[in-house]
């Protein structure tokens, strides 16, 4: 099922408007929105002429694009894709409508994604791997602390640890 949301710009008030979505995203949402616009002014609905270009900026200020767009009647809309809704975190979406004498119309919408609490943990600016890889890695450190063991004691080496820096010396 696709979520729709619609707002009013009544052109008499002006050209842009502001909107509060509100925590209505769930990360990794596989349901996308439908963010749109209805145009009205004094006399009643204004007929959406010209073109509608939108573009979204995902939690982790990645550029989400080309969104879906379409318009009818006083009507224009663009989708919200998965990609926006990777990352728990405020997401922003740009829907813009401008018509053959180049006047403009914007709404700026943004909303928060709601974290699910599973999936890969995300730092803002970087995904982490996930849980599975991070048990994968220790695994591998494990053994290969293991194999370090060994070796050393074979008394062929001899190791120490200086800080973070592991020494190891070849006995010879």
């Amino acid at each position: 099922m696709q979520f729709e949301r619609f707002f009013t710009i009544n052109l008499d008030k002006g050209r842009a408007d502001t909107v509060d979505l509100g925590p209505i995203f769930f990360q990794g949402d596989i349901n996308p929105m439908k963010l749109g616009v209805k145009l009205v002014n004094s006399e009643g609905d204004v007929d959406v002429s010209g073109s509608v270009s939108a573009r979204a900026v995902a939690a982790n200020g990645t550029p989400v694009s080309p969104l879906t767009t379409g318009c009818s009647g006083n009507i224009a809309w663009c989708i919200i894709p998965q990609e926006a809704l990777a990352y728990p975190g405020m997401i922003k979406i740009f829907l813009k409508l401008a018509d053959t004498n180049d006047t403009a119309v914007t709404l700026y919408a943004y909303g928060r994604v709601n974290s699910i609490g599973d999936g890969s943990p995300v730092n803002p600016g970087t995904p982490v791997p996930s849980y599975e890889d991070l048990q994968e890695a220790a695994q591998d450190c494990i053994a290969a602390t293991e194999a370090a063991q060994a070796i050393v004691d074979q008394g062929a080496v001899t190791a120490s640890v200086s800080g973070t820096t592991l020494v190891i010396t070849t006995i010879e």
